[in-house]
């Protein structure tokens, strides 16, 4: 069992966080954080090591879906980029853009 997951903590006094969404193809969670100036659109995401390529293919789709929301997008959790299997899929040249 790879043993992650993910959890994302909200203080109760915070009323500017939307959940959008949990990823079909991976464990993943998108949540909008609303500012002055727009939003900017969080992703808490666990890649095991032995993941597979439609976590990351699929990250594209839902970026492009996430930008008609937000003017700024964050990636955080456990990536596991250490590992050269998450590199091959997603190359250092890559523009979300």
């Amino acid at each position: 069992a790879n043993r992650g997951g993910i959890m994302t903590l909200i203080r109760e006094d915070t009323n500017n966080v939307v959940f959008m969404k949990d990823s079909e193809y991976a464990e993943r969670s998108w949540f909008l954080v609303y500012r002055d100036s727009g939003a900017i659109a969080l992703a808490n995401w666990f890649f095991p090591p032995s993941g597979d390529d439609s976590a990351i293919i699929s990250l594209a789709a839902e970026i492009t879906e996430m930008r008609s929301m937000a003017d700024s997008i964050a990636i955080m959790g456990d990536l596991n980029t250490h590992h050269s299997f998450f590199f091959y899929f997603l190359p250092f040249s890559y523009n979300f853009r």
